[in-house]
């Protein structure tokens, strides 16, 4: 157990299922949480997110990059 990995995995939940946020912040979740490792603090609604809109902006660089290199490459061939 790691809390970055606890936060990613909160992040990755909401994402992919399409939860509000604001269910980290139910107190049945963060009984769960401390059911299952006691002394561990679930993240809040506001660090998941954060954590998600900085895996975006993150992520978003990654992909322009890619399309930025493969344009070129694709300028450098039809010169």
């Amino acid at each position: 157990y790691t809390e970055a990995r606890h936060r990613a995995i909160c992040a990755l939940r909401c994402a992919k299922n399409k939860r509000p946020f604001e269910s980290q912040d139910d107190e049945l979740y963060r009984l769960e949480v401390d059911l299952l490792r006691p002394g561990a603090v679930a993240p809040s609604s506001a660090v998941v997110r954060r954590d998600v809109g900085t895996l975006y902006n993150e992520y978003a660089k990654v992909v322009r990059y890619y399309f930025e290199v493969r344009f070129s490459l694709y300028q450098s061939e039809h010169e």
